[in-house]
């Protein structure tokens, strides 16, 4: 990747007239360390958030017999595929603070192996309340995973190339929706398994064994910073290490104590989009495989299938987008436009009867939603840094997960109040619109803010036009 200009700014990596220690790179040379890190790190957290993933969501295929064997309501289903949701949001903050004080390594290695063990536990659930607990359990565990990665992110690529790598490890998510269906449900449907267990007591049980060896691998392969990196030659590690104590140096009214983070305006704003967003996103994930057998008589297997179509388009598109939003530096549009792309297409299932149109309007809301969230995660660290900023991502992975308890409840609670899913998609279309809204009035508070603080600073001290 080529590194882009900041704001219009001087070119990162590029030639200037002042004396720069590292005069003798070459923007190619830039690039090439920002693409020797993806190749290092990105597949690997890849394949533990497809995992993680996996684990978290494999009950929306699970359901389609499980709900039945467990005599779960739409109602019990939905709180039990969102209670997950609250464990993740109240240990979000402590776990990522640990992760900020032992090290990458070790913090990831053994909350991966923690994940495996839960979710294996969650194959011998055997009525509603430990099914309950099962899911509880594995919010702990995997409350400080996302938040950590995002973090160790920050710590290892710049910012003018961090959008794409977050929208590349966040791909994991929805690649884990478009492989784990099929995969789920063929377990779901395969026969002889038995062994006085059902089919989709299997499912959680194979599905859970990768993260157990996945921690295992982390605990050898991770490095906790640039600076420990054997791979990374002292030239690269001198560059990482002035490109982002340059980019700290550059942060307005930036806030560094874990206290201040929690006050902190805009991240408390940000918390609130992640709600919004993730009440849309949790709500579609659980629940999307009945809303697509309702269309329609389709076997367990195409609903598997069908179910990957529209997070297939919606990783795409929210690589492109993210990579247009590291070229430009803009970064506000890119969150809030796709939000209001999704409202409309939520509104097209919800206000038309046709199967055709459902189809297309699910996958212009996934592209939505998820597009919004995938670039939405660059905002934080333009306010927060240090322990602010490992807590402030917290902070709004934890609030936003709350939403993925709300989400599959409150579907579940208007679907049966309903009879159907026009009235669920209808409330998700009006929670994205407003997610959409928030992120545009906090453009503007920036700008008033700026406004202020240049008409209140010292002549002298202000730039020209």
């Amino acid at each position: 990747m080529i590194p882009r200009r900041r704001n219009g700014g001087e070119a990162v990596g590029a030639p200037s007239g002042r004396e720069d220690p590292l005069k003798a790179r070459s923007w190619s040379d830039d690039a090439a360390v920002i693409a020797k890190l993806t190749r290092r790190l990105i597949p690997l957290f890849v394949v533990m958030f497809f995992v993680n993933y996996l684990d978290r969501t494999n009950i929306g295929i699970a359901a389609l017999a499980m709900n039945a064997d467990l005599r779960l309501t739409p109602v019990d289903y939905g709180v039990a595929a969102g209670i997950f949701s609250l464990a993740y949001a109240l240990c979000g903050i402590p776990a990522n603070v640990l992760f900020h004080r032992i090290g990458a390594r070790r913090w990831l290695g053994a909350i991966t192996i923690a994940w495996g063990l839960v979710a294996l536990g969650t194959g011998f659930v055997f009525d509603k309340l430990s099914l309950n607990v099962a899911r509880l359990a594995l919010g702990v565990a995997e409350a400080g995973f996302t938040p950590g990665v995002l973090l160790y992110l920050t710590q290892w690529f710049p910012s003018h190339s961090r959008g794409q790598a977050f929208a590349i490890f966040t791909a994991g998510n929805p690649i884990a929706t478009i492989l784990g269906g099929p995969l789920s449900a063929t377990i779901l449907v395969m026969p002889g398994l038995g062994l006085w267990l059902h089919n989709w007591q299997w499912l959680f049980i194979i599905e859970a064994l990768p993260a157990i060896f996945l921690g295992a691998f982390v605990l050898v392969y991770l490095d906790d910073r640039p600076a420990n990196a054997k791979w990374l030659t002292p030239s690269e590690k001198q560059w990482l290490a002035e490109q982002l104590a340059l980019e700290e140096q550059t942060k307005v009214n930036v806030e560094t104590g874990v206290l201040n983070a929690l006050r902190n305006g805009p991240t408390l704003a940000l918390s609130l989009c992640k709600f919004l967003d993730l009440t849309c996103s949790i709500g579609v994930v659980m629940w999307l495989p009945q809303i697509i057998a309702s269309f329609g008589h389709l076997t367990t297997l195409q609903v598997s299938f069908a179910n990957g179509v529209p997070f297939l388009l919606a990783a795409g598109t929210a690589v492109v987008v993210a990579r247009h939003s590291d070229r430009t530096g803009e970064r506000t549009w890119h969150v809030a436009a796709p939000a209001f792309l999704g409202t409309a297409g939520f509104l097209l299932v919800a206000l038309t009867d046709s199967m055709v149109l459902d189809a297309i309007g699910i996958c212009i809301a996934t592209i939505g939603f998820w597009t919004s969230n995938t670039v939405g995660w660059t905002l934080s660290p333009k306010y927060l840094s240090g322990a602010a900023l490992a807590s402030g991502l917290a902070l709004v992975n934890s609030v936003g997960n709350l939403g993925g308890f709300v989400g599959p409840f409150v579907i579940g609670w208007l679907r049966q109040a309903s009879g159907g899913f026009r009235l669920p998609l209808a409330f998700l279309a009006g929670v994205l619109a407003v997610n959409g809204l928030v992120v545009v009035a906090l453009q503007a508070f920036d700008r008033r803010g700026a406004a202020s603080r240049s008409a209140r600073a010292p002549p002298w001290t202000r730039q020209g036009p």
